[in-house]
């Protein structure tokens, strides 16, 4: 039987692979220059580590992202990164970071009602 918390570790290994080699992965080298990026088998925690980051510090940068990506000189393909990393900010992470509080709750009534039936 899985646990509540696989369906999470599956969305963060998601985001993991999907944003790895545009996003991550650069981040992941600034932050840890001797590092190793594990694209196929990474810990939860640290995926859960560098989304954090980004999504602590997104709302810094949030503004200046905007402003790249609405000008018109920007290339086609650096628009569609851009467009990614947005994407990645204003909808996965914090999709992913609900699910969270979801699957929380659902466990909370699961041991609740289980404990309601065993009195």
């Amino acid at each position: 039987m899985l646990g509540i918390w696989h369906p999470y570790k599956d969305a963060n290994m998601l985001l993991w692979k999907r944003f790895g080699h545009t996003f991550l992965a650069p981040l992941f080298h600034i932050l840890y220059p001797a590092g190793i990026f594990h694209t196929k088998s990474p810990r939860l925690t640290s995926i859960l580590s560098l989304l954090s980051l980004v999504r602590l510090s997104y709302p810094k940068w949030r503004a200046n992202l905007i402003e790249v990506m609405e000008c018109d000189d920007v290339h086609r393909e650096l628009k569609g990164h851009l467009r990614n990393l947005w994407d990645l900010c204003e909808f996965f992470i914090p999709t992913v970071s609900v699910f969270v509080g979801w699957c929380c709750s659902v466990w909370f009534k699961v041991v609740q009602f289980a404990n309601n039936d065993l009195l």
